[in-house]
């Protein structure tokens, strides 16, 4: 069992064939062509993560004791828990070469995008919150994620994407 909250390492491959690999600790991003161990370009933005809650911590101990009533005893550490969320989420890609990088903020949950040649063009409030680790599509200036209804029913929701320059 992972301990809740706890960073770890990210990968994902994008629909050239590029991995994209990261530490979700921190905003910071690797492409590497498949085989190589020297990244192409390297994706970096900032941002403080959010912060644990008494009741998120509160919550994920509850889960934990429930597994482990269910799956046996074992010692668990919950001083391992940390203080802060993993800052990157997730990666996403959009038809026009940007690269969306989902984080959990101390504002909250932040698209990070960047353009086709890697520059950052900005960050936006996610207007919705995609179900677990669910992809971004995004085409043709719609922005489409799996998100759970009223009622606790996953849906698609369709949102317009809109980029303006300074």
């Amino acid at each position: 069992m992972r301990v809740p909250y706890a960073s770890g390492e990210y990968l994902r491959f994008d629909h050239r064939g590029y991995a994209w690999c990261a530490d979700t600790r921190i905003l910071q991003l690797s492409q590497y062509r498949l085989g190589d161990s020297v990244p192409v370009r390297v994706l970096r933005a900032a941002a403080e993560p959010a912060v644990v809650t008494a009741a998120e911590r509160d919550s994920a101990v509850e889960r934990a004791n429930a597994f482990m009533a269910k799956a046996g005893t074992a010692s668990l550490d919950f001083s391992l828990i940390p203080q802060t969320k993993p800052l990157l989420q997730a990666i996403d890609f959009d038809d026009q070469g940007r690269v969306w990088v989902r984080a959990d903020t101390k504002f909250g949950p932040r698209a990070i995008v960047f353009d086709g040649s890697g520059n950052l063009i900005g960050q936006a409030t996610l207007a919705v919150i995609p179900v677990g680790w669910t992809p971004l599509i995004i085409r043709r200036g719609r922005l489409h994620a799996v998100v759970s209804d009223s009622l606790g029913v996953p849906t698609v929701a369709v949102l317009r994407v809109a980029f303006s320059t300074p």
